[in-house]
């Protein structure tokens, strides 16, 4: 038996499986304390045990929280999370019966996030939990969101989320702890605007990671605030609108379409055998790349070259792509951006 549970992604997509806080603890805890009978995982417990040994709190009175508890059973039911064995289902369940429940495979079969069982158990807190596996979900690389899409999601109150959630889990005491990094400000039609949080359950300190500690050590001060500002980026720009790339300097959108034709990315050459080999990537190639994220030019070529860079950082594929300095071209993007802001 594997010492993890499986959190479906699903749970945090807007749709029909999305789940409670309350109820992804609930779903959490069952199966964290499964048991082996008869060659079957199942957890065999009745709704008053649940009460007393889940170790998140549970709002109302202790009648009105065996009610939620019951309640939400048969929602993870209802969505297929869990199954419940009972001699009689038409009969309403009883808070001291005996309840045999098997976490269902139908949303793990797939993509679902590991969340170990010795982090599970530092939780008391359902709101703190959801928050974690939420932003577990995107692995080292973090997830950028604002406080209204994950009050959305979650059904908690922005200002819960921030004070009573984030900013205590963002502090070195907090066991475990979310790394928290201030959105970039952009100057937008001579306008400051703050892009979304980004979040970490961890951070790599790997150098060959794009997001560690030294390398956001050199954009954030102490408190998480952004050293630097991008340059100008508009969202809606004509062909004839003038940018700043790197190395092409000031140039049209129109020109900067051309480099996207030219660039390496995605090109390869077709060897005996339908053997493909791409062409090689080089700073050039990552600046065009950059320029298109910052200004929002051609959206479906900048997420393409994301997960082409997602793929090649991949350790089975790391060794064929070791000539991608990600984070040396990074850094030299933003000191050269960082110039051209303050000239201006």
């Amino acid at each position: 038996m594997s010492n993890f549970i499986r959190i479906a992604n699903c749970i945090f997509k807007k749709g029909e499986f999305i789940l409670t806080p309350q109820q992804l603890f609930i779903y959490s805890y069952l199966y964290r304390f499964r048991h082996n009978y008869k060659q079957e995982w199942i957890n065999n417990t009745t709704i008053n045990n649940i009460l007393s040994t889940i170790g998140c709190r549970i709002d109302g009175t202790r009648s009105k929280k065996k009610i939620s508890i019951l309640e939400d059973l048969l929602i993870l039911r209802e969505k297929h999370f869990i199954s419940i064995d009972r001699v009689n289902d038409n009969v309403p369940i009883k808070n001291d019966e005996y309840l045999s429940i098997a976490i269902s495979e139908e949303h793990i079969s797939s993509k679902f996030t590991q969340i170990d069982y010795d982090i599970f158990d530092l939780f008391g807190d359902r709101d703190k939990y959801w928050f974690y596996c939420f932003i577990a979900t995107s692995g080292i690389y973090g997830k950028e969101v604002s406080y209204s899409k994950m009050s959305e999601l979650s059904g908690l109150s922005s200002s819960t989320l921030r004070v009573k959630v984030i900013e205590t889990m963002n502090n070195v005491h907090s066991k475990p702890r979310i790394y928290k990094f201030s959105g970039s400000y952009v100057v937008d039609n001579e306008e400051i605007e703050q892009e979304p949080n980004r979040y970490f359950i961890r951070l790599e300190n790997d150098p060959d990671s794009f997001y560690n500690l030294d390398f956001y050590n050199k954009l954030y001060d102490e408190e998480g605030n952004p050293k630097i500002k991008k340059q100008k980026k508009n969202r809606k720009l004509k062909d004839s609108d003038v940018v700043f790339h790197p190395l092409f300097n000031n140039i049209t959108v129109s020109d900067l379409k051309e480099y996207i034709e030219e660039s390496n990315w995605g090109k390869y050459e077709e060897w005996a055998g339908g053997l493909k080999v791409y062409e090689n990537l080089g700073y050039d190639d990552y600046a065009t790349y950059r320029t298109c994220v910052d200004y929002g030019v051609d959206s479906k070529f900048t997420e393409r070259c994301k997960k082409s860079i997602e793929m090649m950082k991949q350790p089975f594929l790391k060794h064929k792509y070791n000539y991608c300095n990600w984070e040396e071209w990074e850094n030299q993007y933003i000191e050269e951006s960082k110039s051209k802001l303050e000239l201006n």
